[in-house]
């Protein structure tokens, strides 16, 4: 798999936006991003989304996430820290197993693995 590095950390109206740069994924593929920002006062603020890798040079993905604690804990004179995770996201479809007990569930069939499924149909 590729690599990343978070470019830009904002803070502004009790949000943090992260810049994630991410080589390695195709276009469209789901990409799992998460990790935390802290600062060495103790501020910490935790970030997850999921999002569609881009059609960008260089596959730029922002991701804005609400802060678990107060923002007002980040200093703007002291250094950020972020520790970013990326990882490709597929999506399976599961039913009931009636030759087993309850509560189990198989493989019906495979989503568009890594990618977006497609939009439900219209009437």
């Amino acid at each position: 798999m590729g690599y990343g590095k978070v470019t830009k950390v904002q803070i502004m109206d009790n949000t943090i936006t992260l810049s994630v740069e991410l080589e390695g994924f195709d276009v469209g593929m789901l990409v799992e991003i998460s990790g935390t920002a802290t600062q060495d006062n103790g501020a910490v603020a935790t970030f997850y989304d999921v999002k569609e890798m881009p059609a960008t040079s260089g596959g730029v993905a922002t991701v804005m996430v609400e802060s678990a604690v107060p923002l007002d804990k980040f200093d703007p004179e002291v250094t950020v820290t972020a520790v970013a995770r990326a990882a490709a996201v597929w999506i399976n479809t599961l039913d009931r197993d009636p030759d087993q007990p309850a509560s189990t569930w198989k493989l019906r069939k495979y989503g568009q693995a890594l990618h977006l499924p497609p939009p439900p149909s219209s009437g």
